[in-house]
């Protein structure tokens, strides 16, 4: 449904509305639940910005603020309900912003980032959406914004995605919101979405089946999204802008996206096949980039699932994993600022012809080449989740730029490292073949339930259930 406008006398639009007289079907009341950790200015601004423009809904709407950091200052409890709380990441921290949800006998509740940065009119959108859904639809009905990229504003990163063979596949990634015809092939295009990340996902509780899996953060909102099967729906002027994930990501974030992937598959394909096909393209996308320390992340990451059953229940916190990382995966952060950015020149990959690619593959991508072979000017590359393999062969050196921090590091070929990797991978590989059937068992019996939860937020958690508000 659209509209033209044609102004036949100067004129000045203040506001448009598309309303309507029938009353909504359903009695929403919503709860935004954010959790922090140490984004003290981000967090205030986005909540102080909903109080101001949504003060029309606080019948309808309630603000929790989970703070897994505990040191937002007091005024963040002007605009919104401050929640103290274990650092239990994401996964324990939305958790204890559902319990609470739970609690108050709120109908719905939207997961939102602490770094996101949004119009508070999404929100309102939102509740509205689920006052008129179907109500043959409403128990399941849940909205994935449009999560639009903070350092190009106009450009979906996703909307929506789907989770397959142990691979993220992202849903209208790279479409233009300020092109009309892009605008409207967003709207018009049918994609297969089975969850919604939590920089903005909002769905009906009594649609929740199984609380989120404690990966502490990357996965849970996918594995969320499977074990509730949502009707996942999405639109164009619902959502936020966030930061980019490629420029977050680091050897910490590697392994928590490949254990937490790994785990997922247990529950979805369970495949040996496909988590060894994982384990393949994430070891050797770090291992040809020259980015060790990834590689060694990955490695950790799928040794971990496949070796140690209190991985997650025994390490809530991340402490354990946290000091592992540090102390064996180095490096890998943008800690160089060029003399001149501007005068960087980036390489766009390249065609290749057969034998070039035969040899590539048969050295593993030129491990085994001598070093005399390479070439010695540093390639310079925008960092992404992995480097093109075509064009880093031969390459000695490989800067790796951010352009929005405006500045990168340097990784370099290293042939000792890379086959003492590619050994602990063939090792590996063994390891995830003999113990896929005793750990797929495991994980699809592991009960993480309310009780679960609720013992370990303890310490934080009240005594007895406040009495619920009156909306």
């Amino acid at each position: 449904m659209a509209f033209q406008i044609s102004a036949f006398t100067p004129s000045c639009i203040n506001s448009i509305s598309l309303v309507t007289d029938e009353p909504p079907l359903h009695d929403v009341r919503l709860a935004v639940v954010i959790t922090h950790f140490n984004r003290q200015k981000y967090v205030l601004k986005t909540v102080k910005s909903l109080s101001e423009a949504l003060v029309h809904l606080k019948d309808q709407l309630c603000v929790f603020v989970v703070d897994n950091s505990n040191n937002l200052p007091a005024e963040a409890k002007k605009y919104a309900e401050v929640i103290p709380n274990a650092n239990f990441g994401g996964s324990g921290g939305f958790t204890r912003g559902l319990l609470e949800a739970q609690r108050r006998g709120v109908t719905h509740v939207l997961f939102m980032d602490d770094d996101g940065n949004l119009e508070p009119e999404s929100i309102e959108r939102t509740l509205h959406i689920f006052e008129y859904a179907k109500p043959d639809k409403a128990d399941k009905l849940a909205i994935a914004g449009t999560l639009l990229k903070e350092d190009m504003p106009g450009v979906i990163n996703e909307r929506g995605a789907l989770f397959k063979k142990c691979t993220v596949h992202t849903n209208y990634g790279g479409l233009n919101m300020f092109d009309i015809d892009q605008i409207l092939l967003a709207e018009e295009t049918p994609v297969e979405c089975n969850y919604g990340a939590w920089c903005y996902f909002a769905f009906p509780l009594k649609g929740v089946s199984h609380l989120p899996f404690p990966f502490f953060v990357r996965g849970d909102d996918i594995l969320f999204g499977l074990q509730n099967k949502f009707d996942i729906k999405g639109t164009v002027g619902i959502g936020c802008w966030i930061p980019s994930f490629s420029e977050k990501e680091s050897p910490q974030t590697v392994y928590l996206g490949n254990r937490s992937a790994a785990t997922i598959n247990f529950f979805t394909e369970n495949s040996c096949k496909a988590a060894l096909n994982l384990l393949r393209l994430q070891f050797f996308a770090k291992l040809n980039g020259y980015l060790y320390s990834s590689a060694k992340a990955v490695l950790m990451a799928f040794e971990d699932v496949f070796t140690k059953k209190d991985l997650y229940t025994g390490d809530l916190t991340g402490a354990r994993f946290r000091s592992a990382i540090k102390e064996k995966c180095p490096g890998e952060k943008p800690d160089i600022v060029p003399s001149n950015p501007f005068e960087l020149v980036f390489s766009k990959g390249r065609k290749e012809r057969r034998l070039r690619r035969v040899m590539r593959r048969l050295t593993c991508n030129g491990l085994f080449i001598p070093q005399f072979f390479y070439k010695k000017k540093t390639l310079n590359l925008i960092k992404d989740f992995s480097a093109d393999e075509k064009t880093v062969f031969l390459r000695r050196k490989i800067f790796y730029y951010y352009p929005r921090l405006h500045k990168g590091f340097l990784a370099k070929k290293s042939f000792a490292k890379g086959v003492a990797l590619l050994f602990e991978y063939l090792k590996l590989r063994l390891t995830v073949r003999k113990n896929f059937n005793e750990f797929s068992k495991y994980y699809r019996e592991l009960k993480i339930d309310r009780e679960f939860w609720e013992r370990n937020f303890a310490e934080h958690m009240p005594k007895t259930a406040p009495e619920p508000e009156k909306h």
